[in-house]
C-alpha cells in the first residue's frame, strides 16, 4: 500500500463527513477543515506504526551479499556503509562451490561483522532487519510502504487509535485493541511458516 491508501483508509475508519473520499481527492483533502489536522497527524501515527511492527518482529528480513575474490581468515564487513538500511544482524549465510552454511558463526568488532576462514569464491549473505521507513509530512502520497499488503493494511486501525487518543479515547482504545489483535493473528501466522534447513553440508572446499 502507498503512503495516500493508508491515510483514506485511516480516514474512512474515522467516519468524518462521509467515505466518499480516495486518493485522487487527497490533495483536496489538505485544505479541507474537515480533514486537515487529521491528515496532519497520520505520518507520525503510520511511522509509529512501523515501529511496532519492528518491535513485533514482522517487518521482513532484507538480504545483502558479497562473492570473496580471495581467501581471508579473517574477513571485516561494515555493514552500515555498504547498505544504506541496516539496522540489525539476524545470521549469516556463507555457500561454496560444496558447501552451505546457513548460519555461520560471526562476531562483531565496533561496527564490523568479523567471520572467519573464508574462502575464495565463498558467497557470504547477510540476512538483516531493514531500519524503519520513515514517514514525514514531505513524504510522497505515492510512496509504497516496503511491507507486504496484508501488513500495512492494519496501520490504518492504529492511525485512527492514535489520532483520536485525545479527542476519541474511546474509539481510540477500540481501534488499538482492533490492531493489536490483526497483529498478533499475522503474527502467529509468520511463526508457523516452515523454516527452512539450517544444517551445514561439506564436501570441501
Amino acid at each position: 500500500m502507498t503512503v495516500g491508501e493508508i491515510k483514506i483508509e485511516s480516514l474512512k475508519l474515522m467516519e468524518i463527513n462521509g467515505t466518499d473520499i480516495s486518493t485522487e481527492t487527497l490533495e483536496d483533502l489538505y485544505s479541507n477543515e474537515n480533514y486537515k489536522e487529521y491528515l496532519s497527524r497520520m505520518p507520525g501515527a503510520i511511522t509509529r506504526a512501523l515501529h511496532r511492527f519492528k518491535t513485533v518482529g514482522v517487518i521482513p528480513e532484507k538480504s545483502y551479499s558479497e562473492t570473496m575474490e580471495e581467501n581471508k581468515s579473517i574477513a571485516r564487513f561494515d555493514l552500515s556503509e555498504k547498505v544504506s538500511d541496516f539496522s540489525k544482524l539476524n545470521r549469516v549465510v556463507v555457500e561454496g562451490r560444496n558447501t552451505y552454511c546457513a548460519n555461520y558463526p560471526y562476531t562483531f568488532e565496533g561496527k564490523n561483522v568479523v567471520l572467519f576462514n573464508l574462502r575464495i569464491g565463498n558467497t557470504v549473505t547477510f540476512i538483516y532487519e531493514p531500519k524503519v521507513q520513515l514517514v514525514l509530512t514531505t513524504t510522497d502520497d505515492a510512496m509504497e510502504i516496503p511491507i507486504p499488503d496484508d501488513l500495512s493494511s492494519i496501520i490504518p486501525y492504529f492511525v485512527k487509535a492514535d489520532v483520536f487518543e485525545q479527542d476519541e479515547p474511546e474509539l481510540a482504545t477500540q481501534a488499538r485493541n482492533i490492531f493489536e489483535l490483526m497483529l498478533a493473528e499475522y503474527k502467529k501466522q509468520e511463526d508457523n511458516v516452515p523454516i527452512s534447513i539450517d544444517s551445514v553440508y561439506k564436501q570441501g572446499w
